[in-house]
This record gives C-alpha cells, sequence and structure tokens, in this order.
C-alpha cells in the first residue's frame, strides 16, 4: 500500500544516512525467509540493511533485549514444550539449517496452519489459554539468551510489561488497529 511505501522509503532514506537498519522477517515475509543465504545478502546490501532472525539490542542503561518476529514460537504454543533439552535440541538445529516449519492444527477434520494472531483475535478461554502460553515461552527465551526482555510483535497485540522478572514488550501493527510502536527513548527507556 501507499502507506507501507512511505514506511519502508523512510527506512530506506535512514539507512542511506548512516542509521543501522535492522529488517527481521515474520511469518508474512515468507518470500525474504526463502530467498536464499546469497539473494539476501544482496537484497541487504542494495538496501543497506541487515536481515535477522533475531537481534540483541543494548539499551542507554546496558539493558539486553532479545528483538524477534515472534512466529517462531507457535510450535512451542501449540504442541508444549518436549522437554529442556529436546527444545534446546531443536531450536539449534532449526538456526542451523535456517528452518522452523510452520505448525499447522486440525480444524474439522482438515489441516491448516496456525496463526496465532488470528487466534487471538477471538474472545474466549482458547485465547486466553494462548496468550499465557506465549507469555511463557517468551520468558524462557529471554532466559535461554541471558537478556532482560524480549520483544516482538508476531501478536500484534501491543504491549509493555513485566512477566516475572523479564520485560516483555510487542510492538503492535504499525498498519492495523491503533498504529503502535516501541521505542528507546533518548534517556534509554523503552516505551
Amino acid at each position: 500500500t501507499e502507506q507501507c511505501s512511505r514506511i519502508l522509503d523512510e527506512l530506506i532514506r535512514k539507512a542511506e544516512a548512516g542509521t543501522e537498519v535492522f529488517y527481521i522477517p515474520g511469518n508474512h515475509d515468507e518470500i525474504i525467509r526463502n530467498l536464499s543465504k546469497p539473494q539476501i545478502k544482496r537484497f541487504a546490501e542494495r538496501f543497506r540493511i541487515n536481515i535477522r532472525d533475531k537481534v540483541v539490542h543494548k539499551t542507554l542503561h546496558n539493558k539486553k533485549y532479545l528483538i524477534l518476529h515472534g512466529d517462531q514460537f507457535d510450535r512451542q504454543i501449540i504442541t508444549g514444550s518436549l522437554s529442556k533439552f529436546g527444545d534446546r535440541l531443536y531450536d539449534w538445529f532449526m538456526d542451523l539449517i535456517d528452518g522452523h516449519p510452520k505448525p499447522h492444527i486440525q480444524i474439522k477434520g482438515k489441516l491448516k496452519r496456525f496463526s496465532l494472531a488470528k487466534s487471538l483475535s477471538k474472545p474466549g478461554q482458547w485465547a486466553l489459554y494462548l496468550l499465557n502460553n506465549f507469555e511463557a515461552v517468551l520468558y524462557r527465551a529471554a532466559k535461554k539468551h541471558n537478556v532482560d526482555g524480549l520483544i516482538c510483535g508476531h501478536t500484534h497485540i501491543p504491549v509493555l510489561k513485566n512477566v516475572r522478572d523479564i520485560v516483555y514488550g510487542n510492538c503492535g501493527c504499525w498498519l492495523q488497529r491503533g498504529h503502535t510502536a516501541l521505542v528507546e527513548t533518548l534517556d534509554g527507556d523503552i516505551e
């Protein structure tokens, strides 16, 4: 859309002016995720951006935040954890081959791709269960990466709160429902 183009143009202008820009593809960016490593490298160099699955950002106050899309956790949300060792081994292997398969669920006898954002848009106990499970998975990921917080956007639900002793931030969505984002202020706070 025109609105998306304006956002992308501004990010490209900032990159050309020397701002370090990271592009973290999500479940709606399959075209980027399906590119070969040389193609991704050429695309990144053309627009002067970094393309990563995850980034650790350090704030002015030396707080570390793991930043990723969040769809990486969909499998764990609907299947639960296998075991600490099994989950670590699975995640290590998937990171090694750059392949996190998309989870599927069965609905009325048909296999459908699971969409966390769509599931959370429906009211009820299932959405509450998924949201609580999502936050538990985020907490474990933050602990595994030894960071103070985790920022993602997959659910499209803007939030900035503590989940036990880590900060969970969700940037929401730039293009739907409220036009939200998260920023680090000049004072080093996340808002």
